[in-house]
């Protein structure tokens, strides 16, 4: 168990072999040890850790379609021990062996689920240096490093992807920069080219820019292509709609193709190009040009690089709208000079938005950026949550702290403000609401406050109004909105123009972008938080193999891992049907259902039986009732070798509590447990037939000892038997001859009597007996030359001391009458069977 904890413990592939291979070396010789991971999507072995007569060696070679014996670990999934001619033995099973001669190797898959990982082997150059139990405990370690290299492997691709994206944010931060710096639009396309082709490695790439004049995209910068090379495939100038290109540019979202020969919209450009993203620039709501990139390989650009992708289009666009305006509006230099103001202030709070930082305080330095940039007095920032999705007021400047607190407060329903939100007040990318024209509801719509409420009559159309209503959506990659931004009371008394709605659309271009960063930030430290919470509750399971403490550990785990109000495990009860086994905490919830109480069971068999997972976001709207403490429901199934061995419930009093990424730590968490209750199962079984086995070993010992004992008692018999035998044999006399039988075959205390049949009177008659171990006398007469010593008819008389006479008497005189019962304790039939014949 130890040996499981330290193993399961370890996040780092080096540490984590190293420990196993210091673990094996308290138990057996293991000098000579390695370990390989498999990558079957390119049936590549890595030889990961590897010790050669105790010293490690550095190298890590690399192999792929090998047929040693490593391979055929990997390849069977199944463990090998090898002794003796390890080489022939290997050769017998297709094996072409590898490496230096052992005369002994023993190796052992390591395996999650039905999917083989890597493997471990141990090489002696004694053939007896290991045995099966080797083999056994080889397996056990294998099962702890299989789930230690999984942790270590999710683990290594959050903190890699953690890095990555850290790093693409400094990358954004530093292109930012330099964007902010350099209005040359030709410098900053270069800039957003070569920083995508180089975080990306793409082998081709390009920006088209839109002309609006003639509705064709035209390539403004080409990498690693040539305008003639394009000319001659038409591809120089391009409609929107047409191609991945056109088509990215018509719908404003990303296109990726990670095989264009599978895409039937594809215009081919390069003959070698085999996957292809194209990335929209947008600036406020416009799609204003395409970023596209090419590969040389199928499916050559990840996930992650499209998120940087999106984020460094968002960027190039402020800064090619920016250039674009520069040149056709060169006039306008003042107002570009508080766009450069308005883009410094960002660029300070960008600066000064550190990871631990809340997203609330950089919104709060935003809006006060606002406020002093392009002279509102009142500014207010609110975020689009939930579902139905509602604005959250987090950030202001110029409000009055009290009015600020009760506007938190209150919920604030967005289909509230889409009312508001219609193309008719549309200023560019904002909307301008004036007094005059506001629903007459608006009160009951929105919440709002007003510094000098007032409704009289507008005196200038050019005049702010007190009652006017100011309104700037945030939107980020993709066009989704975040949220919005209200301003109020301009300091120069002026209605808003389309050049203050574009510095305010550039502002929340840069907030979404600040918005989602640290969303997306603090996503992955919530999912290394949850990673790190799931190996702490894998730790705690994989330390129980008695069925009742691991139950209760699962439970455990599951409501500490997802943070819920309670967690139940569900197993088949004696009547074969689900029911709950184990919860957590095991008291009762001061307030809400209990398991017991809200557990449908129509809910639990229908995941037990379809093995899917079952998420009720809001009982009160299933249940058409006011649920107390308990809102979300979440039954996750616990499957292993196609079958469902459990279930894991949480509840959480909140509606909608478990994200994506919650479910899918509670499904590994559930994944884990039924290995873990496979294992106890296993653990439970072999314990029982060890006790069957003890048992039955005690009963056969039993029956042999009884057997051995009758065998005993009948030797003895046909000893005496033999005796007798001889006896009979070495006497001629009758009477001796019976006598000497009788006392052979009786013990100690005990009565006997030969009875003959008299052939002349066709009578019984005693010829000889036995009482108590002593021999009955007999008279010199009788019907066969001696009388017995009993004879007569049986008298109704006699009693106690007649008994008494026949015991201090062993012979009669002859033809006397013998008034008493014989001195010997036969059953009463035989008496009187003896009675009539003596008589």
């Amino acid at each position: 168990m130890e040996i499981g904890q330290r193993i399961t413990a370890a996040l780092d592939l080096d540490a984590l072999f190293e420990t196993i291979q210091e673990e094996l070396g308290r138990i057996l010789d293991a000098r000579n040890f390695y370990a390989a991971l498999y990558d079957p999507e390119n049936d590549e072995v890595s030889f990961v850790f590897y010790v050669h007569r105790g010293e490690r060696l550095t190298e890590r070679p690399k192999r792929r379609g090998g047929r040693g014996l490593t391979e055929y670990v990997l390849r069977t999934g199944r463990p090998l021990l090898l002794r003796g001619d390890v080489m022939e033995q290997a050769r017998a099973l297709g094996i072409e062996p590898v490496g230096s001669p052992a005369r002994l190797w023993m190796g052992m898959p390591m395996r999650r689920g039905d999917r083989v990982i890597g493997m471990i082997a141990v090489q002696h150059e004694e053939e007896d240096a290991f045995d099966e139990e080797d083999l056994e405990l080889l397996q056990a370690i294998a099962h702890y490093a299989a789930i230690a290299v999984e942790n270590a492997r999710l683990y290594g691709e959050v903190r890699e992807r953690l890095e990555a994206r850290i790093q693409q944010l400094l990358a954004l931060n530093r292109i930012w920069q330099e964007l902010n710096a350099n209005l040359d639009l030709d410098h900053i396309l270069n800039l957003v080219l070569d920083s995508a082709m180089q975080v990306t490695g793409a082998d081709y790439g390009m920006i088209l820019l839109h002309d609006p004049q003639h509705d064709l995209l035209r390539p403004r910068l080409l990498r690693h292509l040539t305008l003639e090379h394009l000319q001659a495939r038409g591809l120089d100038r391009q409609r929107p709609g047409e191609g991945l290109i056109g088509q990215a540019f018509q719908t404003g979202r990303v296109l990726l193709v990670r095989d264009v020969r599978q895409d039937p919209h594809y215009l081919p450009g390069t003959p070698d190009t085999l996957s292809e993203v194209a990335v929209p620039i947008w600036y406020g709501t416009l799609v204003v040009g395409v970023l596209d990139l090419q590969s040389r390989q199928v499916d050559g650009f990840r996930e992650e690089q499209i998120a940087f992708l999106e984020a460094l289009a968002a960027q190039a666009a402020v800064a090619i709208g920016n250039a674009l305006r520069l040149q056709e509006e060169a006039q306008r230099s003042e107002r570009y000079r508080q766009r450069i103001e308005l883009m410094r202030g960002m660029l300070e709070v960008s600066q000064a938005l550190r990871a631990e930082r809340p997203l609330e305080n950089a919104l709060d330095a935003i809006a006060h950026t606002i406020r002093e940039s392009l002279g509102f007095e009142r500014v207010l920032i609110s975020l689009i949550e939930g579902e139905p999705p509602f604005l959250r007021r987090v950030a202001q400047a110029g409000l009055p702290l009290p009015v600020f607190e009760r506007m938190r407060r209150i919920t604030q329903p967005w289909r509230n403000m889409q009312q508001l939100l219609r193309e008719e007040f549309r200023l560019g990318a904002c909307y301008y609401i004036p007094y005059e024209r506001q629903p007459e509801n608006l009160a009951d719509l929105l919440d709002t406050w007003t510094a000098t409420p007032t409704r009289e009559p507008r005196p200038d159309p050019t005049r702010w109004h007190p009652e006017d209503l100011l309104i700037v959506p945030i939107y980020g990659t993709g066009g989704r909105l975040l949220g919005i931004i209200s301003v109020d009371e301009p300091r120069d008394g002026r209605v808003p123009t389309r050049d203050t709605a574009e510095m305010l659309e550039l502002l929340a271009s840069q907030t979404g972008i600040i918005i989602e960063n640290a969303r997306l930030y603090e996503s992955l430290t919530a999912r290394i938080e949850g990673l790190t919470r799931l190996n702490e509750a894998s730790r705690l399971i994989a330390a129980r193999l008695e069925p009742g403490a691991l139950l209760e550990a699962i439970a455990q785990a599951a409501a500490t891992l997802s943070r819920a109000a309670w967690a139940a495990v569900l197993g088949l009860g004696p009547t074969g049907a689900p029911q709950i086994q184990a919860r957590f905490p095991s008291e009762a919830a001061p307030t809400g259902p209990s398991p017991e109480d809200l557990l449908d069971p129509a809910w639990v068999d229908q995941v037990w039986h379809s093995g899917r997972a079952l998420y009720l976001r809001d009982l009160t709207e299933i249940l058409e009732t006011e649920g107390e403490g308990i809102r979300s429901l979440l039954l996750l199934p616990m499957r292993t070798a196609g079958r469902t061995v459990g279930l894991i419930a949480v509840a959480h009093p909140d509606r909608g509590a478990f994200d994506e990424a919650e479910q899918i730590l509670l499904q590994t968490l559930a994944e884990q447990a039924a290995v873990a209750l496979e294992n106890a199962r296993l653990y439970e079984q072999t314990r029982r037939f060890s006790e069957e086995l003890e048992q039955l070993v005690r009963e056969r010992t039993e029956a042999l000892e009884k057997a051995l004992t009758d065998l005993s008692a009948r030797h003895r018999q046909l000893e005496l038997l033999y005796q007798a035998t001889l006896a009979l044999t070495a006497s001629l006399e009758l009477e001796a001859t019976l006598r000497q039988a009788l006392s052979l075959l009786t013990e100690e205390g005990e009565t006997a009597a030969a009875i003959l049949l008299d052939p002349e009177s066709g009578r019984l008659q005693v010829r000889a007996g036995v009482v108590r171990g002593a021999p009955i006398c007999s008279g010199p007469r009788g019907p066969f030359g001696r009388t017995p010593g009993w004879c007569g008819t049986p008298s109704a008389s006699g009693g106690r001391n007649a008994r008494r006479r026949s015991r201090r008497s062993a012979c009669l005189p002859p033809g006397r009458t013998c008034a008493r019962s014989p001195p010997w304790p036969f059953p009463s039939s035989w008496a009187s069977m003896c009675w009539a014949f003596w008589c």
